[in-house]
């Protein structure tokens, strides 16, 4: 069992209720902030901090903006506090989200996301009319709340009488409240308790089965009360709704989805009607915070999250599915204990919580930062940070906005401003203002709609992103909510131009704007893939036909083969419409497969190959190829088979020559004598293969010189002559002395020490049985004779009885 803390009930008839724990610190409250002008505030789930700070603190003149990190919190709160005072929004109280706003003149407070907010900062960085600014739910530290809050820092040196509070029930305190050196208030909650259980997962379960076996069994364990369901997105949520329904039924229950995706309605009805009647309500993370559901008791929790996160090789963010931090899994429990006493069950092993992070790392720190860079431009400032940007990031998003035309001398510039009026990224809306300029800015519109909110279901199973956006066009399709609200703001924002173009024009222009923004994206096709310029192999939806695709969405998934990429969104290109792809350019490469150097000629479009031949023998770049090769050979990635035991011998010899000899110039054979012998080996090669025994050794003796290799071969020979007139193998070793390797037999009458190298040289002698295995090594032959052979005679006549041992 993890007990966690449970806040008690709120009053909604018009009175801020004396049972909420926010209210015990009224006073320390207002008297923090009318002394310091600011505050840190932390404070458990349900004990009114997002409802009743606003009116604790609502200014004498003024707005008071809360600012709420998800569309559904500011929207939902607008109308549960608005219901405290008896109002409806758009009176005193009043919420404004994309797509959507319920204010007038006489609102006091308003209920914002960050998203919005931040949008208004950039149009009005002193804001004027605002008194008070409220930031809620401030742990999950999205990119828009790390740039107000530091902006509002900055802003409070110019204007000292605008309040500022930050607020959540997870903060990192200290850094906090350093940063702002502002005073900090704790609010301590007797919390409900909360039964944790585990239901580990069937192998390949997904996870809308685990969840409906998982609300079965707490079904059969009595549970009567709502059950809130986290799932990691959309897709998840209609199929675990599915899985569910016949177990729902039986129960009574009612399934409800809750997502940001979700219309007002629903999202209201969700939030509501669990208080009423049983229910169980299937959720993304936007049920993690900020909203009190009525009725929930249990909470099911799969421990998934899709999250945006940068990826430094592509330079780009991708949607990856993960686990969820571990602060992220206490929230999600303490949701079934916000009424009363209630039980989580974590559709986990227990023992996976320990590859979970404690919490999530802020935006700032793991997404593309090209927004902030232009953000930061308009307003003038971005030195003070939170968290400051990763500096390799930052500088690649400023170098991006640089290249748009956007930012120079880390100003704004006209083109930026500009960029600055779609709710877009800054590579994004420069395709927009593109269009405006084609005159195509209604279908282009439509395309980005498409890719913004991230729904592709229409009546057809195409991924072609112009046919897509014809249907949303003329209204064909079953396009959500957020889409065609998307597709109404973008309208709204584009100058509209003449469209008395024919079809196959509008395509082309449309595709030659995205090509300005993303010619990197560009993949042509082969062996029934699309090969992209960073080298992976991208899947189209659908059956597209064109030899080019500009793949305006990338997916990347784990698999059983590896990574999958798959392009749900493109746009097909035809080759004509890149102009003429000019003088062919030379590349030399390593070709893995056949352990070679290869000479193409490469037909390019930014960095992507659009055509490419193997280039004859005679008009190779040799310099080119031999300098590849060298470097493959030193790296290790070309191997030489002509390198033997005889050329390792040679070498072990010159190694130890330049030791013994330190004034004779021997070479060391160090990396640069490599890079020279193989420079001299690769002449007009293009692969390891050809270079045979007999060219290395003669380059490597060339390279040590006749008269250093006369005295190598006499000081450090390869053989020594024997007292049975058979000659004995000496062999060299790196790091350790040459060895004598002879028969016994052979040895007889050999006595006292041999050195080489003009006797700077111990040698060792390696004394072998007659089926030539060791008996004994030693440096000096008569210690042997006197001390050691009378024993090893004995063992040699036990063995080789018939052998004459004298």
């Amino acid at each position: 069992m993890v007990p966690l803390r449970r806040p008690r009930r709120t009053c909604y008839h018009g009175c801020m209720s004396t049972q909420l724990p926010i209210l015990d610190h009224a006073e320390a409250i207002r008297g923090a902030v009318r002394t310091h002008g600011q505050l840190v505030l932390s404070a458990p789930p349900g004990s009114g901090k997002s409802t009743q700070v606003p009116r604790l603190l609502l200014p004498e003149s003024g707005t008071a903006v809360v600012l709420q990190p998800r569309r559904i919190a500011a929207r939902s709160l607008a109308v549960r506090v608005a219901g405290e005072l008896g109002e409806r929004t758009g009176q005193s109280v009043g919420f404004q989200v994309r797509f959507e706003q319920s204010r007038s003149e006489a609102t006091r407070v308003l209920f914002a996301t960050y998203g919005v907010f931040w949008q208004r900062l950039l149009r009005e960085p002193d804001l004027p009319g605002v008194s008070l600014v409220i930031l809620d739910e401030f742990h999950e530290r999205s990119l828009e709340a790390d740039a107000t809050l530091a902006w509002l820092k900055r802003l409070r040196a110019k204007r000292p009488e605008l309040q500022l509070v930050v607020m959540s029930a997870t903060l990192e305190i200290e850094a906090l409240v350093a940063f702002l050196d502002a005073p900090l208030i704790e609010v301590n909650a007797r919390p409900h308790p909360v039964d944790v259980a585990y239901q580990t997962p069937k192998p390949q379960e997904p996870v809308w089965e685990q969840a409906a076996r998982g609300f079965r069994h707490l079904m059969a364990d009595g549970e009567r009360g709502s059950v809130l369901v986290f799932l990691p997105g959309n897709y998840e949520i209609r199929r675990t709704a599915e899985a569910l329904a016949p177990a729902a039924r039986q129960a009574g229950y009612e399934v409800l989805e809750l997502s940001g995706a979700s219309s007002a309605e629903a999202q209201q009805r969700a939030l509501s009607l669990p208080g009423e009647r049983p229910c169980v309500i299937v959720a993304t993370n936007v049920a993690e915070t900020s909203l009190t559901i009525p009725g929930v008791s249990a909470v099911i929790d799969s421990g998934l999250a899709r999250q945006a996160t940068y990826d430094a090789e592509r330079d780009l963010d991708t949607l990856r599915l993960g686990l969820i931090a571990k602060q992220n899994a206490v929230q999600r429990a303490g949701r079934a204990g916000r009424l009363g006493p209630g039980r989580c069950l974590r559709l986990w092993a227990p023992s996976l919580e320990t590859s979970m992070a404690e919490a999530m790392p802020p935006e700032i720190e793991r997404l593309e930062l090209s927004r902030l860079a232009l953000g930061t431009a308009a307003l003038g400032d971005e030195s003070d940070w939170l968290s400051p940007p990763p500096a390799a990031r930052w500088q690649s998003a400023v170098a991006r906005v640089e290249a748009l035309g956007a930012r120079k001398d880390g100003r704004i510039t006209p083109l930026g401003r500009k960029l600055l009026r779609y709710p877009l990224a800054p590579a994004l809306a420069r395709v927009l203002l593109a269009a405006e300029e084609a005159k195509i800015p209604t279908l282009v519109a439509a395309m980005l709609a498409i890719l913004e909110a991230g729904d592709r279901r229409t009546t057809a199973d195409e991924g072609d992103l112009y046919l897509l956006a014809r249907d949303l066009m003329d209204g064909r399709g079953r396009w959500e909510r957020e889409v065609r609200e998307t597709y109404r703001q973008l309208l709204g924002l584009a100058k509209p131009g003449p469209d008395d173009r024919s079809a196959s024009e509008c395509r082309r222009e449309a595709t030659e704007c995205w090509l300005a923004a993303y010619g990197d994206r560009l993949a042509y096709r082969q062996d029934r893939a699309y090969h992209l310029a960073d080298g992976r192999k991208g899947t189209p939806v659908g059956t597209p036909t064109s030899p080019l695709l500009l793949a305006v969405e990338l997916h990347e998934v784990a698999g059983q083969q590896g990574r999958q990429v798959s392009m749900p969104l493109y746009l097909p290109v035809e080759p004509e419409w890149l102009g003429e792809l000019g003088k062919p350019e030379r590349v030399c490469s390593w070709d893995t497969a056949r352990s070679r150097v290869v000479q193409e000629r490469h037909w390019r479009m930014g960095a992507l190959t659009l055509r490419k031949e193997p280039m004859p023998s005679p008009e190779w770049d040799w310099d080119a190829a031999e300098a590849l090769l060298v470097e493959k050979l030193l790296d290790g990635t070309a191997r030489l088979e002509a390198f033997d035991e005889d050329v390792a011998q040679l070498v072990a010899r010159i190694k130890l020559a330049a030791e013994a000899w330190p004034d004779y110039d021997f070479p060391r054979l160090d990396t640069e004598d490599w890079r020279v012998i193989y420079h001299e080996l690769v002449s007009r090669r293009s692969s390891a293969a050809e270079i045979d025994k007999g060219a290395l050794l003669n380059v490597l003796r060339d390279y040590v010189g006749p008269l250093r290799m006369a005295l190598l071969d006499r000081e450090l020979p390869r053989q020594m002559p024997l007292p049975s007139g058979r000659n004995g193998r000496i062999t060299y070793f790196e790091g350790a002395p040459p060895e004598l390797s002879a028969r016994l037999g052979d040895m007889l009458g050999l006595s006292g020490t041999r050195a080489l190298a003009e006797g700077r040289v111990p040698l060792l002698f390696d004394i072998l049985a007659p089926n030539y295995r060791t008996v004994q090594k030693t440096f000096d032959m008569t210690g042997f004779w006197q001390n050691t052979y009378p024993e090893v005679k004995k063992e040699l006549k036990r063995r080789y009885p018939k052998h004459p041992w004298p």
